[in-house]
């Protein structure tokens, strides 16, 4: 009966085994292929070769060039430091924005985007699946002129994480060229999850708006 090892219970033969060399060469590279960080050209690829992934699994993604491990539940990336996992868009053409009338806002331009959270002239930013956590969101906007009255951006969110708000909303003013900013610390999020922005404004007709925003993960 072959021995195994102390810590990894990794196979291998005794004394007292009939003698298998092939065999038990290729038992000990089995128990042992699963506790190696394994290279795949992509998750995909991953995915059509490991079917039943095991908790503690390290694999290395290379079109991602990241470590990534599983917990049990699904694979989870390895941060490192200075590692920023999110995007940053802006609304760089001008958007126009009707009196009276609440409006996403349309991105276009993509400064970074680590996971594929957003695709541009989009409205809508996408927690990818395995990125679960909590993100800091940042949104700021500039209308072209004041208005005269009322005026909010609105970060609204669908979230499947429990009594998670779904909409925050941050007022303008009439001075200040209708600057809006808003601050979220610290929103928990799982994977498909969504974000998106509307914006807010009444004065004598449209104005035209431009737009910044970024959205990181901060923690687990």
């Amino acid at each position: 009966m072959p021995g195994t090892t102390p810590y990894q219970a990794l196979p291998y033969p005794t004394g007292t085994d009939t003698p298998a060399g092939m065999t038990e060469i290729q038992a000990l590279a089995v128990a042992l292929e699963p506790k190696l960080v394994m290279a795949f050209s992509s998750a995909a690829d991953r995915a059509s070769k490991i079917v039943t992934p095991t908790e503690g699994m390290l694999s290395w993604l290379n079109d991602a060039n990241r470590f990534e491990y599983h917990n049990g539940t699904a694979w989870k990336r390895i941060g490192a430091a200075g590692d920023q996992i999110g995007c940053r868009i802006r609304r760089n053409a001008t958007q126009p924005i009707n009196s009276a009338a609440s409006t996403p806002v349309n991105f276009d331009t993509q400064d970074e985007d680590t996971d594929n959270f957003f695709t541009p002239t989009s409205p809508t930013i996408t927690i990818p699946s395995g990125l679960d956590g909590s993100f800091a969101v940042l949104y700021r906007q500039i209308l072209s002129a004041s208005p005269t009255g009322r005026s909010f951006a609105e970060v609204a969110l669908t979230s499947s994480i429990p009594n998670t708000p779904t909409e925050f909303r941050f007022p303008g003013n009439t001075t200040e060229n209708g600057r809006i900013v808003a601050a979220l610390p610290g929103i928990p999020l799982a994977g498909g999850d969504t974000i998106t922005v509307n914006t807010f404004q009444t004065s004598a007709g449209p104005l035209n708006l431009t737009a910044w925003m970024s959205v990181y993960r901060v923690g687990d």
